[in-house]
């Protein structure tokens, strides 16, 4: 519960996020209402769509970025 008084709090963050927000949140005493944003749509893929690029190596970095938060909080 924050010193404020408050204990439920709307948590609004990237959908990336959410999850890891969510359990700190509620570690911390909150009740949360998870609203997450940024959802992405899932496109329509084409063969070559699954050829390595750069666009790819930096989309990998944030999925390890999150994991590697969930791991150590």
């Amino acid at each position: 519960m924050s010193q404020l008084g408050k204990q439920r709090v709307l948590l609004v963050t990237h959908d990336w996020h959410m999850q890891r927000s969510l359990r700190n949140f509620q570690q911390a005493g909150f009740e949360v209402i998870p609203a997450p944003m940024g959802y992405l749509q899932p496109p329509v893929n084409t063969p070559i769509d699954f050829m390595p690029t750069a666009n790819g190596l930096r989309h990998s970095y944030w999925v390890l970025h999150e994991w590697l938060g969930l791991v150590l909080t």
